[in-house]
């Protein structure tokens, strides 16, 4: 695909109209008026002129055989296929460092405990099952991006009792889930390889449909489904262990 417009002598482009061509040359489309084409800096550019034109130029438009500077060779041949997985990944440490510091002050002992306000139990997610929940995803993040997911992989005990499927209990005795530090330990590791994956992992894995089929109504590519696994998903439940510390007495995090 490429892009041409006029420009000023001056180097000042004046509003133009965008003509969008796809494959041969010919085939043309006008997509509409915009005064800079600046917002489309993740498309390769060029610094030359054709007929006083700025162009913007994807590398498979261009001729094998045509004369590139140094600096226009530098730009096709730089790494240009790793620009979703890195986006992603930005929400991803953001969504892991609020899940550590939302661990601040927990005792292992209330861990897997409902919260109580008044005296009462109150019947809502309380942090074991939380993050255990959480630790059964980073796995599909890696695996769907053609990833090692094997050192990451939950076990069957974990699946059974954080499962979407599973129902969260209280466990004053500590018999129900698995203790404190096997969980985080899981969660922390799982999504710091995820994070490692998204940031290394070709764009083309990111624009492939949905591999998950019950999902794909939803999130219909690849790339999406993997910035909800990392993103949303992981707020969605952090939320409900911000107000869970929040009914048990703990400050914020």
């Amino acid at each position: 695909m490429g892009v041409h417009w006029p420009a000023l002598q001056t180097g000042k482009p004046r509003s133009h109209l965008i003509v969008v061509y796809f494959g041969l040359r010919g085939k043309r489309l006008r997509i509409g008026d915009c005064p800079s084409l600046l917002p489309l800096t993740n498309r390769h550019v060029s610094f030359h002129t054709r007929c006083n034109a700025t162009e913007f130029e994807d590398k498979h438009a261009l001729s094998q055989t045509e004369t590139r500077s140094p600096l226009k060779a530098e730009l096709m041949t730089s790494s240009a296929t790793k620009n979703i997985g890195p986006l992603i990944a930005d929400s991803a440490k953001i969504s892991l460092g609020y899940a550590q510091r939302m661990l601040a002050g927990i005792e292992p002992t209330r861990f897997a405990r409902f919260a109580t306000v008044g005296g009462v139990a109150v019947t809502s997610n309380h942090p074991a099952f939380v993050y255990g929940h959480l630790s059964l995803y980073a796995c599909r993040v890696v695996e769907q991006l053609g990833g090692d997911a094997t050192a990451i992989k939950p076990s069957d005990e974990f699946v059974a009792a954080f499962s979407h499927t599973a129902t969260c209990v209280d466990d004053p005795d500590g018999t129900v889930y698995p203790p404190m530090g096997e969980i985080t330990e899981r969660v922390l590791t799982g999504y710091q390889l995820a994070i490692d994956t998204l940031l290394n992992a070709d764009d083309a894995l990111f624009l492939v449909p949905n591999v998950n089929e019950a999902m794909r109504s939803k999130f219909a590519t690849n790339g999406s489904m993997q910035a909800f696994y990392v993103g949303g998903h992981v707020m969605i439940h952090m939320g409900q262990v911000s107000a869970w510390r929040r009914m048990m007495g703990l400050g914020p995090a």
